[in-house]
């Protein structure tokens, strides 16, 4: 299906750079755009020698990716299905998979942070009548301040299409099989029909796999890599009912998530929740959505750790005296040493000069409000607080 493509290859306005991976129907390219130098885009384009279905796929995912408006999942940028290959151009995430985080070591807090937000995008595509049917630590990306962003819905497929009794077997793919065999659900590997609570069952082990660094083996949970043991019996329930046969299962990602709530709940003081980024599709803008009230149970920002964390920094004035008492300490150090008693007073003032070293004040360390990155935040002189990223004031702290 069309010419081999290379590195440098024009597709409309983007140039191939790299490529990024690789499935069982199509190639993902990193491109740029050649008019706008921070544009870039992940191409996806149907393997050389597949048939005309893989164009139906890519119209499909970009139909799909067309409904949501969550900064958990990238945006189409542009589609050519008439083209010579056909491609999709997607909002490139500048992440690492997960399972590749997960490998480089992820403390417990922020492994449930992770995933406590990957089912708050699972929550929007569910709302949306999309299944996934490909969830998978490979189609997780983190980005650099570690939020997570589900990516290739390639599988995907609307609740209410046509085809909504049997989403487990995908006519485009030519009536086989769709998914990876490790993380599908059991309905999913017969054949039958699959809705939500497929990839909540994904969603299980990838739970596992964030808390415990593996995938299970038969009869394995969780909760053995969990710290606190009033939460481990309850994180090994929330793990059953994940796997657990689909009359058993979760109905949806927002009841997952009060089960996690519920079972890390009591180990710190309640703190606000905040509001969910997600896409104005009209100006493009993110912008802020207030976030639902919170349920009587306690919410899972009640258990992670605060969101202002204090750090010690050494002045600059305790810099200046402790080397202007170190100077003083030789120099009297110098003259007793030739005889001169009166300088043992300068020596001890020196001394304690020297102390003046140590001279540290706390430096809080949270996420700026403007530039909604994690920074250091100093007090300025007008009582304000500053980022020391982005240089922008505000009135108080991140609660």
């Amino acid at each position: 299906m069309g010419p081999e493509l290379v590195t440098g290859t024009m597709l409309g306005r983007y140039r191939l750079v790299r490529r990024l991976g690789q499935g069982a129907f199509c190639d993902t390219w990193l491109a740029h755009h050649v008019d706008v130098a921070r544009l870039h885009a992940a191409i996806k384009l149907p393997k050389a020698g597949t048939s005309d279905g893989a164009r139906a796929m890519l119209a499909r995912e970009a139909d799909l990716l067309a409904r949501f408006a969550h900064t958990g999942i990238p945006r189409v940028l542009e589609v050519e299905l008439g083209a010579n290959p056909p491609w999709l151009a997607i909002e490139h995430v500048d992440g690492r998979p997960l399972a590749e985080v997960v490998a480089g070591g992820l403390d417990q807090w922020s492994a449930l942070r992770v995933w406590d937000e990957l089912l708050g995008v699972l929550e929007h595509v569910h709302d949306k009548g999309v299944v996934h049917r490909d969830l998978k630590p490979a189609n997780v990306l983190v980005d650099p301040e570690g939020h997570p962003h589900l990516v290739d819905f390639g599988l995907g497929a609307d609740l209410a299409g046509e085809d909504a009794l049997d989403h487990s077997l995908d006519s485009v793919a030519g009536g086989r099989l769709v998914g990876t065999p490790r993380y599908m659900a059991p309905e999913q590997r017969e054949g039958a029909r699959v809705d939500a609570r497929a990839d909540l069952y994904a969603a299980g082990l990838i739970l596992f796999e964030l808390l415990v660094g593996r995938t299970p083996g038969p009869g394995e949970r969780p909760g053995m890599a969990v710290d606190d043991p009033s939460a481990r019996r309850r994180v090994d329930e929330l793990y059953a009912r994940l796997v657990a046969p689909l009359d058993e299962r979760f109905a949806n990602a927002d009841q997952a998530r009060a089960a996690l709530a519920h079972a890390f709940g009591s180990l710190a003081l309640p703190m606000p929740v905040a509001a969910t980024p997600v896409r104005d599709r009209e100006a493009e803008l993110p912008v802020l959505t207030p976030a639902p009230p919170a349920p009587p149970a306690p919410v899972l920002a009640a258990a992670l750790p605060p969101r202002v964390r204090y750090f010690r920094e050494r002045t600059g004035c305790g810099f200046l005296l402790g080397m202007c008492g170190l100077g003083l300490s030789l120099m009297s150090g110098m003259a007793i040493q030739a005889g001169a008693a009166v300088a043992r007073p300068g020596l001890v003032l020196g001394l304690l000069l020297s102390c003046c070293f140590a001279w540290q004040r706390r430096v809080p360390y949270a996420r700026c409000p403007r530039c909604r990155k994690d920074s250091w935040i100093e007090r300025t002189r007008g009582g304000r607080w500053r980022c020391r990223d982005c240089g922008q004031g505000f009135d108080a702290l991140p609660e």
